[in-house]
């Protein structure tokens, strides 16, 4: 079971559960999901029967990459998948503090989440669907454009200092017009011209040095 869940703040974060039991429907038996098994074609729900003298059994699906979370509550032919609860089995676990900042929440399916993760802080739910908020996404852009700048202005200050130890001006001059081009990086045209998340995801500090 995939979740989303909004905070007091307008952001969002998602959990993800796998089922706790596999109920036999024929006399109401019920198997304990501890663990998950992958196989080079197959992944496996591992666990025991409560309170019947059983050797552990697996259930299968024939897919190494399968998402179990992802299953519907009648995907195992006879039985019935008890999924997690959002109340008690993941928001009751949530320390006191992240607990009362969620105001609501929906069952999701894995593929209503991004791709990317790289603008996590932007996602909003607009009750169909995840989006990216194209203004957070260029507050983290810039951001991530500052901590890339970090090493290279680190690098050119040594440059600076050897230009300087050596007397060469022309160098000098060189690094102190890069250094500023590193400065300005975060008011670049093309963040504010983005269209999609897309369009900042492509914006890269090299791809402006015109080296």
């Amino acid at each position: 079971m995939h979740f989303i869940y909004t905070n007091k703040d307008g952001t969002v974060g998602t959990e993800s559960a796998l089922p706790l039991r596999i109920r036999r429907l024929e006399d109401g038996a019920e198997f304990l999901i501890e663990g998950v098994l992958r196989t080079d074609s197959a992944t496996a729900f591992a666990g025991r029967w409560l309170g019947l003298d059983v050797d552990g059994q697996q259930f299968f699906v024939p897919d190494p990459n399968a998402d179990l979370a992802d299953l519907e509550t009648d995907h195992f032919p006879g039985h019935k998948l008890i999924h997690a609860n959002f109340e008690r089995d993941i928001l009751g676990k949530m320390k006191d503090d992240r607990k009362m900042e969620v105001v609501s929440y929906r069952e999701i399916k894995k593929a209503e989440k991004p791709e990317n993760y790289d603008f996590r802080f932007a996602w909003k739910d607009t009750g169909n669907g995840i989006v990216e908020d194209i203004e957070v996404c260029r507050k983290l852009t810039r951001d991530r454009l500052r901590k890339e700048r970090e090493p290279l202005l680190a690098d050119l200050d040594i440059e600076a200092l050897r230009a300087i130890e050596g007397g060469d001006k022309g160098k000098q001059a060189d690094v102190s017009r890069e250094k500023q081009r590193l400065r300005d990086i975060t008011a670049m045209p093309e963040i504010d011209a983005a269209k999609t998340p897309g369009d900042l995801r492509a914006i890269r500090i090299h791809t402006q040095s015109g080296n």
